[in-house]
């Protein structure tokens, strides 16, 4: 990243060249920042899996990345809270309703776009395939949950670049609900929209605040030509679609696969 000035020590002095009108050279230019970045045509690619709590998702990116690995593809994955400058802080406030909605909001934010940065362009520009375990449809439709306004979203995150396969994996809230309670026994405030208090009880919260999501999903990804894949399924059987539709964007004529003995267990789950 360049900057359009210099930065001086305290013993430095001005640049006569400078002269007495130093606003136009200590105001950065966004043409100088990683925005731009945005125009560039990368070597590798952006898949991006979005999806509610319980679809699978993340079982999901630990197979398909195996697979594109065997098939030759260097990897990398990127999701939320997972960035050096904020990924600890986040998990810690996560535990916690100690933040009002729009500083969260922004602070997931930071959060993505320090991977922007650090990360997914590097990455983008050496030839990886970039797996996203969600991306900005989660990250707006969540702040649009909590009532904050589309502009004022999609001007935040017009930045990010776009995708070359987005794909939203869909799931009726019933049964997402009963996924995750067997896997963990437990839902934090803001899985089941405690914040919202739009029931008197989790089950109830969780189902409306799911629904709300769906549907703030699907009119904000139809339009940002996201793919829709039924998460209802088998492991194995939603992995199949997911590994076809990766392998039309990617131009991989055979999308066989057979997991490794770490991830085999889960890849047979129903």
């Amino acid at each position: 990243m360049t900057y359009p000035f210099s930065l001086a020590t305290s013993e430095d002095e001005p640049s006569e060249a400078a002269g007495n009108d130093l606003s136009s050279s200590l105001e950065p230019n966004s043409k100088d920042f990683l925005p731009q970045s945005i125009d560039e045509i990368f070597h590798g690619k952006l898949l991006v899996l979005e999806g509610p709590e319980g679809s699978g998702r993340s079982t999901q990116m630990l197979l398909l990345a195996e697979w594109l690995e065997w098939k030759g593809f260097a990897v990398q994955t990127v999701g939320l809270k997972r960035s050096k400058l904020l990924a600890k802080d986040l998990h810690a406030l996560t535990r916690s309703n100690d933040l009002q909605p729009l500083t969260r909001m922004l602070l997931y934010a930071t959060d993505f776009y320090d991977q922007v940065e650090h990360q997914l362009i590097p990455a983008l520009r050496s030839g990886f395939i970039i797996l996203a375990d969600r991306y900005t449809l989660t990250l707006t439709c969540r702040a649009a949950a909590r009532g904050m306004d589309h502009p004022y979203l999609d001007n935040l995150y017009r930045y990010a670049p776009t995708p070359d396969l987005a794909i939203r994996m869909d799931l009726e809230p019933d049964l997402a609900f009963q996924r995750m309670f067997e896997s963990k026994s437990a839902l934090n405030l803001w899985e089941f929209g405690g914040d919202l208090h739009l029931a008197d009880n989790i089950y109830d919260s969780f189902c409306q605040y799911q629904n709300l999501m769906r549907d703030l999903m699907r009119e904000r990804g139809e339009p940002r030509n996201y793919n829709v894949v039924n998460a209802a399924g088998s492991v194995a059987k939603v992995n199949e679609e997911l590994r076809g539709q990766i392998a039309e964007c990617l131009g991989i004529q055979d999308i066989s696969y057979k997991p490794s003995k770490k991830l085999k267990s889960i890849y047979w789950l129903s």
